[in-house]
């Protein structure tokens, strides 16, 4: 089964690239749009972790027995506000899929001054590293806004299984291949959507990840969420305001 994720945001994308002139793009159309075209896709309740597992390229491809099986042998780990998953240079040894809250990955060069590398929130994983022996973590991993929970599964299960499973392997290494993609396309497409556009997408998709929800929660700093949507804080303040105007929002 296709992540859900990528029939919501493909459909966001196939209805904004009808649009000859993005500038006149109505973010009030566009959202009703979309919101009518997945009404029947609701769920009466948040994902399942096996559903959220399915959900990372790493697993989307895999049978959901193969996906159970990993969902046994990981556990639930909650991390309070501002504290560190691991540090750049600690051996890879877990692999982690958010179920809640936000991760910043970050590395920092020898003046101290950082450099972000990406900003996951529900539905990301992170250290995929660990699936090869003998690697280490190349950046850092902190947890930004409130607190958050991860599953987490040993590299070790992993690379176990791995390897009295070759075909599991190889659907992972088809995930991943047709992921990027995915993503190639996906960015290309991002590339050419306002600021205002960006940030309709990504609420929609927080959304659709915690079951619909009407309120979802951001992290305090605006930075965060800015670097996600790749804008600076002043255009994102300015998006905020834009749908607020147009659609009330918030």
């Amino acid at each position: 089964m296709k992540p859900l994720f990528y029939l919501y945001v493909w459909s966001f994308y196939a209805y904004i690239i009808r649009y000859t002139d993005l500038q006149k793009f109505d973010v009030r159309q566009v959202l009703w749009k979309i919101l009518k075209s997945v009404e029947t896709l609701k769920m009466s309740t948040l994902p399942k972790n096996s559903t959220l597992l399915m959900s990372v390229p790493f697993f989307s491809e895999l049978d959901r027995e193969d996906v159970e099986w990993f969902l046994n042998r990981v556990r639930l780990v909650e991390y309070p506000k501002k504290s560190y998953v691991f540090h750049a240079g600690d051996a890879a040894e877990y692999m982690y899929f958010i179920k809640e809250g936000w991760v910043k990955l970050f590395t920092c060069d020898k003046d101290g001054d950082e450099s972000v590398n990406g900003v996951m929130t529900r539905g990301d994983s992170f250290g995929e590293e660990s699936a090869f022996e003998e690697y280490d973590y190349p950046y850092n991993a902190q947890i930004v806004g409130a607190r958050a929970e991860c599953l987490v599964l040993p590299g070790a299960v992993l690379r176990d299984r791995l390897q009295n499973k070759p075909k599991i392997a190889l659907k992972m290494l088809t995930a991943l291949a047709r992921h990027r993609h995915q993503m190639a396309l996906m960015y290309d497409h991002f590339t050419k959507l306002t600021s205002a556009q960006r940030l309709a997408a990504f609420i929609l998709k927080l959304s659709m990840d915690r079951g619909y929800a009407k309120t979802i929660h951001l992290p305090y700093n605006k930075l965060i969420v800015a670097s996600r949507l790749c804008m600076r804080p002043e255009t994102l303040s300015r998006a905020f305001k834009r749908l607020e105007q147009d659609i009330g929002l918030f």
